[in-house]
């Protein structure tokens, strides 16, 4: 398994998607957090999501 300094994570995102068939919904709600060896932590918290098919992605930063 190849490991990642943090810092190389910071700035980047997660991306939630989906294909929906027909008049789907979702309203999620997303958290997203990384924790280290070190202690240390990187999140990313997306709320109140409403993805169908006229919105299907979503990206939330991570910081």
């Amino acid at each position: 398994m190849a490991r990642t300094p943090w810092e190389l994570l910071k700035g980047s995102a997660t991306t939630l998607r989906i294909d929906p068939h027909g008049n789907n919904q979702w309203e999620p709600s997303r958290y997203v957090d990384l924790v280290f060896s070190d202690g240390s932590h990187l999140s990313s918290d997306c709320p109140f999501l409403d993805l169908d098919q006229e919105s299907r992605q979503v990206t939330c930063g991570i910081s």
